[in-house]
């Protein structure tokens, strides 16, 4: 099979949004000075007490490398240990992660170092750490609470070397905005009335000042405060945050020396309200409580989040959330793993989490220099977004932080963990005998090699072994061929854990991972990245140093847990307590046609409601969606819709009518998918447009109908169900509903919707081991309030499309009745 091998191009600015209606989103000028006037205010005191240098905004050209001329199979696989993920498995010891800018050898030679952001262990940032990006490995044991700080020391944006975040920031987006109390001067509702629709001025710049950083736990069990989500970030110079920052609390401050409380970490008394650091005074010759001043915020570089592991063993990850810069940090290198074991439910043969072989897959482009290259102004941007990429799409693989690495493996089984750590980027993935690289720029594929089989996916083990047999589509020759077998689909934010046997092949075999999915995925214009890495057969005691085999068989009918089988939610949909269709939407400019911003449920993420004026271009009123539910007083009112009350059971179907396949991801729950329904999402997208006031699709507006009003479904959401057969043949457009391929049969957090299909899933917002007999509100509930803090959110993985709008906050609602408290905020976080 071939298809054409890509080479850096502009198939990023591709949407493929079928021509629907679209709009930009612009205010009244009288709303709008009302709005800002005070914020203003706000800012221009703040900048008399800083000022960024005037050499911040120096731009550095950048020239893309051909990915040609980079060599393959040269770097060795990273696996766990000093040199390549580092591991900390700090049981009940508080430990330090510092956010660091460093340099470590990404490319082969003869390219050098490539400037990086990640984790370090410790304190302290090493310039040359000498080992990936990519990490730490964290082990933890379920019921052990794990305590990090997390230490922001990323400075500023003039002193940054990663060109791929500096010159990449974008002031048009809604984002965490530092300098200007989040208040997002440079929005897109102001520049478009400030400047018919394109940034001028310092709207068209890129950000100069504090790097603001956030930690999310992807997969976490975890109480709001802890959940790292796109409001909780800090600045490294301490003075500023977001106003879902968070750091431990006690009632009263301990008395020091505590092992508890070790030098560098930062705790909130809530007794007086202020923050203080643990240090010792030299003066005095004793362990001290530093006050932290409230008025400069000096110090507040770092947060201290004690992580209750109450869950089931599970593969979950920590990666930058920042509002609106997700996707910069990330792609800069801001993620690790977080491993949680449990030696009581999980099969003998799987409690050793050294086997575990981590494969962190990510694309990237890269420059001349080797440095991290994204994309220049007008280079796959958009008007109205002079620096943001609607889906980055690189053409260099990357795993574990190496370019199209290698590892030697025996002639034995061994654990992978894949984790696609791409942008926006999804893959179709097969072990595979060596491809080959045509003259004229295609690529042969290989035969089928030995099968993945998944024993475990986002939310912990399956019951059930199951090879990879996902129903991804792909293209031959530029022309779609419809459905893949035997290939492990993974989009941005999925986790498989996956056990290959490589005991029939004869030593001296080479065998790659190769790729064959298009994107953006799954009918995008961009050919794949065929080759990920490769894998090489070598006799007994030649494999690469540090790796492990396992010696459990997938195929041997033994079941990856012990003790109890996974709940499983199905008997209780008849019984649910809500039932949610919500629509996934994506605009496009009005002035080229270029991709605008991604929606949920056609509502941005703060909830107001754009009703439009009387021309396509504005302009436009906003106002507040009046069902939604407000926030707290915060700097940044948000509307709430999406409100689940603890201990309940609901069903979503996530209505998918943009032409593009995007990972959904829940924070806080596991869910379990139930199936995938074709619809005729043309026919459809025509009654839905005819719901809205004026019979057309409103850009922003919200649902068309009330979010809490039932549709035929007795769903809610506010829009028309999909399902409802109002027209002959409307279900068979593509073919019949199906169940979840057998590896996905488990606990999820990020699941694949298709375009054109409704993805149906069950989510019940309670610990995944609690019974599906249990009925007693005073048994359904989490060891911590869900509802003190800041909230969670659901979004698309696609980091690009989470950053521009594609995010919604939930609240979910304590459950009054519930008797297990057991982690209290102020006690034990």
């Amino acid at each position: 099979m071939k298809s054409t091998h890509r080479t850096p191009s502009d198939s990023g600015k591709r949407w493929g949004l079928r021509g629907r209606s679209t709009t930009l989103l612009i205010e009244h000028k009288e709303v709008l000075v009302k709005r800002f006037v005070p914020v203003l205010a706000i800012v221009i005191c703040m900048g008399l007490a800083w000022a960024p240098p005037a050499a911040a905004q120096k731009w550095v050209d950048q020239t893309p490398v051909d990915p040609a001329s980079i060599p393959k199979f040269v770097n060795e696989l990273p696996l766990l240990g000093p040199t390549g993920l580092p591991v900390l498995a700090p049981g009940a010891t508080p430990s330090f992660l510092s956010i660091c800018e460093f340099e470590t050898q990404v490319l082969p030679p003869p390219f050098g170092p490539t400037k990086v952001w990640g984790y370090q262990i410790g304190q302290k940032c090493s310039k040359k750490p000498g080992h990936s990006f990519i990490g730490p490995v964290v082990v933890a044991e379920r019921g052990t609470p794990t305590n990090l700080t997390f230490i922001n020391q990323l400075g500023y944006t003039w002193n940054s070397k990663v060109l791929a975040y500096t010159q990449n920031t974008d002031l048009t987006m809604h984002w965490a905005d530092p300098l200007n109390a989040e208040q997002n001067l440079c929005s897109e509702e102001l520049s478009k009335m400030t400047y018919g629709g394109i940034p001028q001025g310092e709207c068209a710049n890129n950000y100069a000042g504090p790097i603001p950083a956030a930690v999310h736990l992807h997969g976490g069990e975890i109480p709001p405060n802890l959940d790292g989500g796109p409001d909780a970030w800090w600045t490294p110079d301490g003075r500023y945050r977001g106003h879902g920052y968070y750091t431990r609390e006690v009632e009263a401050l301990p008395a020091l020396p505590d092992s508890g409380f070790p030098a560098g970490v930062m705790v909130r008394n809530r007794a007086d309200e202020n923050y203080y650091l643990c240090k010792w005074d030299d003066k005095k010759d004793v362990w001290t409580w530093k006050l932290v001043s409230k008025k400069n915020r000096t110090g507040i570089d770092r947060a201290t989040y004690v992580y209750p592991n109450t869950q089931e063993a599970a593969n979950i990850w920590f990666h930058d959330h920042v509002l609106g810069f997700t996707r910069l940090n990330v792609y800069a290198g801001i993620a690790g793993a977080y491993v949680i074991t449990d030696p009581e439910n999980v099969h003998d043969l799987l409690e050793d989490p050294t086997e575990l072989v981590p494969m962190v897959i990510q694309d990237r482009m890269f420059d001349t220099n080797g440095e991290l290259y994204m994309s220049s102004p007008g280079g796959n941007t958009t008007p109205e977004h002079p620096y943001w990429v609607a889906e980055f799409i690189g053409d260099v693989a990357v795993v574990n932080g190496k370019v199209w690495p290698t590892l030697k493996v025996e002639r034995k089984m061994y654990r992978f963990l894949f984790l696609n750590g791409s942008n926006s980027v999804g893959y179709n993935l097969q072990v595979a005998t060596p491809g080959t690289e045509n003259p004229d720029g295609s690529f042969t594929y290989g035969t089928k090699g030995p099968d993945m089989w998944v024993i475990g996916t986002d939310g912990g083990f399956l019951d059930t072994p199951a090879p990879a047999t996902d129903p991804g589509y792909h293209y031959v020759n530029d022309v779609q061929e419809g459905t893949v077998g035997d290939r492990l689909v993974l989009l941005p934010g999925e986790r498989y854990e996956v056990i290959i046997d490589f005991s029939g092949i004869a030593p001296g075999t080479t065998l790659e991972l190769q790729n064959n999915a298009w994107n953006p995925y799954p009918f995008g214009d961009a050919p794949p990245i065929p080759q990920i890495m490769q894998f090489e057969v070598v006799a007994d005691g030649n494999a690469t140093a540090g790796l492990k085999a396992t010696s459990f068989d997938p195929t041997s009918g033994a079941s990856p847990r012990e003790g109890d089988a996974i709940v499983d939610l199905k008997p209780l949909m008849p019984t649910k307590d809500v039932h949610r269709q919500l629509t996934l939407n994506e605009l496009e400019s009005t002035i080229d046609g270029a991709p605008l911003e991604a929606i949920l449920n056609n509502t941005k993420w703060d909830g107001h409601q754009i009703i439009q004026g009387e021309t396509p271009d504005g302009p436009h009123t906003i106002q507040n969606r009046p069902e939604f539910y407000l926030s707290g007083d915060y700097s940044s009112p948000t509307l709430y819709s999406e409100r689940p009350a603890e201990g309940t059971m609901e069903i979503w179907d996530i209505i998918n009518i943009t032409a593009d396949a995007h990972p959904i991801h829940l924070h806080l729950v596991q869910f379990q998918v139930i199936e995938r329904i074709p619809f005729d999402d043309a026919a459809y997208f025509d009654h839905y447009s005819a719901s809205f006031p004026g019979s057309n699709f409103l850009p922003g507006y919200g649902p068309p109908g009330n979010y809490y009003a039932t549709n035929d479904a007795e769903a809610i959401g506010g829009n028309p169900d999909p399902l409802q057969f109002w027209q002959e043949g409307y279900e068979s457009a593509r073919g019949p509903r199906r169940a979840p391929e057998p590896h996905e049969i488990g606990w999820k957090d990020t699941v694949v919707t298709y375009p054109g299909e409704v993805t149906r899933f069950a989510v019940r917002f309670a610990p995944t081991d609690i019974p599906n007999t249990e009925t007693s509100t005073a048994n359904l509930g989490y060891p911590f309030d869900p509802d003190d803090g800041h909230g969670y959110v659901w979004h698309c993985h696609i980091l690009d499309h989470e950053d521009n709008e594609m995010m919604r906050p939930t609240e979910v609602l304590t459950n009054s009745d519930f008797a297990g408290r057991a982690f209290t905020q102020g006690i034990d976080y």
